[in-house]
């Protein structure tokens, strides 16, 4: 008797799992950019005159699946954005570089600000965007 009630608790883990493992699908979506603030925001960093843009707000050459700019840490304009590849984002990333921006790039999103952001704000915002 005592092995049977052990085999239905192990019934019992199975079927949690199962049912956990369909809710983690269905919340992995894919992030929109403005999801991305969210790190910012909770680590107590400006996040201030958010505007979602379009593709018609963004050049020719960024094609960007979604886009959001701001205003950061001393009224630094700053951009995130998500690509359906990562090869989008690279060459979005070389646009904004030869654009004289800090930009970071990673797992299909990218982030820019102007160079009158510091090296060390720019990390602060980049950590808190990427590492949520």
């Amino acid at each position: 008797m005592m092995l049977v009630a052990a085999a239905g608790v192990g019934l019992a883990g199975c079927t949690q799992q199962t049912s956990n493992s369909g809710s983690a699908s269905a919340t992995s979506r894919e992030q929109a950019a403005k999801d991305y603030l969210t790190g910012p925001k909770q680590r107590g960093l400006t996040v201030s005159n958010v505007n979602t843009l379009t593709q018609t707000d963004l050049p020719s050459n960024v094609q960007a699946t979604t886009a959001v700019a701001f205003t950061g840490e001393s009224q630094t304009p700053m951009q995130v954005m998500t690509f359906k590849t990562q090869a989008a984002a690279t060459t979005a990333r070389q646009y904004y570089v030869k654009q004289q921006l800090r930009t970071y790039t990673d797992r299909r999103v990218l982030f820019t600000a102007e160079r009158t952001l510091g090296r060390e704000w720019f990390t602060k915002y980049q950590q808190a965007i990427f590492r949520q």
